[in-house]
């Protein structure tokens, strides 16, 4: 049928003009409600982390991964009771 498979976040970057252009950011401030593993694994979120040379900072509502190559937590905040 001449189709192949690709990501969303792959698609995305595509149509966008996003591709061409993520290295001219110095800073990337990325937002998502919950980070977890599944953030890198074809989503836009891990796209960017894993496409852009320059800092990126992550505001989000649950951070539940750790991989010291791509963020670093540097504030301790108290989880609700």
């Amino acid at each position: 049928m001449g189709c192949n498979l690709v990501s969303g976040a792959e698609y995305f970057f595509y149509k966008s003009g996003l591709e061409s252009k993520i290295n001219s950011f110095d800073v990337s401030i990325l937002c998502e409600g919950k980070f977890d593993k599944s953030s890198l694994e074809g989503k836009v979120m891990g796209q960017i982390l894993n496409k852009n040379k320059g800092i990126s900072y992550f505001l989000g509502g649950v951070y539940d991964y750790e991989d010291r190559k791509y963020l670093k937590i540097s504030l301790n905040v108290e989880k609700p009771v």
